[in-house]
């Protein structure tokens, strides 16, 4: 959130720098300086604001034998560079045409890629700790043009970096030491195995669908009291391509058990500087919509219109579902890449609401708005 590039657009601005190196390797070295402009419909003060954003250098070697990849940013809160922190960094070995293994800080294999949709912004499961979440392990890939299978093993999770707070100064949102010790926990997540399977299904060369699982399994250790408990969750996920068109939906459940008798039914989790609390136990959704146009006009290039939604139902009784609607464009325009986003969203923390909305909640909550445009120089 507030700093991925779907890799639609990612891919294909292609101005990284290529440096020589010996035999078949290339060894590409790139990077972004990024601005945003905001316009918070819900604050009270400093509605509309054009800042800086972040920074990012990005190193990605490849040979037909091995791969690497690295990713650092250095965002901007208060002050330049005050929050920073490692996204990537893992080394791969291709065993044979189909087949990886990979080593370091990587994508975790959960849902149906690392991004659910195209959003700048990203949607709800990105705070809930389950899109786009990188931490350390191995992973192992089979990948054929029908059918890819990815299971990873993580120790722990992304770690704390460089930022004001006692635990959230992370990529990746996972669980934390919240900042307030009388109203949040401290647990940590540790061997966490993911599994993801998926099938493509292609009806003709217009028309291709496909369908996938992916699970996640992890102990837990409360801090607090030195209980272990674990973490399980789980969706099931479909993708329809029609030439230009795509639908995504995602449908999963999430379970917790923190051992911790005072605050049962919640645990604090941080990103970005910012700690949080959120139900254990909830069903979370996402759906997208998008259209990726397949001409360029002059410098404009990858146009993508979509429509994003994503929810959490939580338990027990009486917690507000969280939901969050995105309506955006994407493209480029020479170097630059482009985001436009408007959303609004309910009970949801990051759109206007306060640290407990994707906990409890309020059930008389209103919906919040903001628009949010990214404008971003790829090197």
């Amino acid at each position: 959130m507030l700093g991925c590039l779907p890799l639609w657009l990612a891919s294909q601005n292609g101005y990284a720098v290529e440096v020589a190196v010996d035999g078949p390797g290339k060894l590409e070295i790139g990077g972004a300086i990024r601005a945003k402009y905001q316009y918070k419909d819900f604050a009270q003060t400093d509605k509309s604001k054009l800042e800086f954003a972040d920074s990012k250098l990005v190193v990605n070697y490849s040979s037909p034998t091995w791969l690497a990849y690295a990713d650092y940013r250095c965002y901007r809160t208060e002050e330049l560079c005050d929050l920073s922190m490692l996204v990537d960094a893992w080394v791969g070995y291709q065993l044979d045409p189909v087949q990886q293994v990979s080593v370091g800080m990587m994508p975790v294999p959960f849902g149906p890629a690392q991004y659910w949709g195209s959003t700048y912004y990203e949607g709800t499961a990105y705070n809930l700790g389950l899109e786009d979440t990188h931490n350390p392990g191995i992973k192992y890939q089979y990948k054929t043009s029908a059918n890819e299978l990815s299971l990873g093993f993580y120790p722990h999770d992304g770690g704390n970096y460089v930022g004001q707070t006692n635990d959230a100064s992370r990529f990746s949102a996972n669980l934390a030491q919240a900042d307030d010790p009388d109203n949040g926990t401290h647990i940590e997540e540790k061997n966490m195995l993911v599994g993801r399977a998926s099938h493509r299904f292609v009806q003709s060369e217009e028309l291709n669908h496909t369908l996938g699982v992916s699970y996640w399994h992890s102990t837990l250790k409360n801090q607090q009291n030195g209980q272990s408990g674990n973490r399980d969750a789980w969706n099931v996920f479909g993708s329809s391509n029609w030439n230009q068109w795509n639908a995504t939906l995602v449908a999963g459940q999430h379970r917790l058990d923190n051992k911790n008798m005072q605050m049962p039914d919640i645990s604090t989790f941080g990103a970005f500087d910012y700690s949080y609390n959120l139900a254990n136990d909830y069903d979370y959704y996402s759906a997208e919509l998008s259209y990726h146009w397949p001409e360029s006009y002059g410098k404009f290039s990858n146009i993508k219109p979509y429509l994003n939604y994503s929810a959490m139902d939580k338990q027990p009784k009486g917690f507000a579902t969280s939901q969050r609607l995105i309506s955006g464009i994407g493209f480029n325009y020479g170097p630059m890449g482009i985001f436009a986003e408007y959303m609004i969203g309910k009970n949801d923390a990051m759109v206007g609401d306060d640290a407990s909305s994707y906990a409890q909640g309020r059930q008389d909550a209103d919906w919040k708005k903001l628009l949010y445009i990214s404008i971003g120089y790829y090197f």
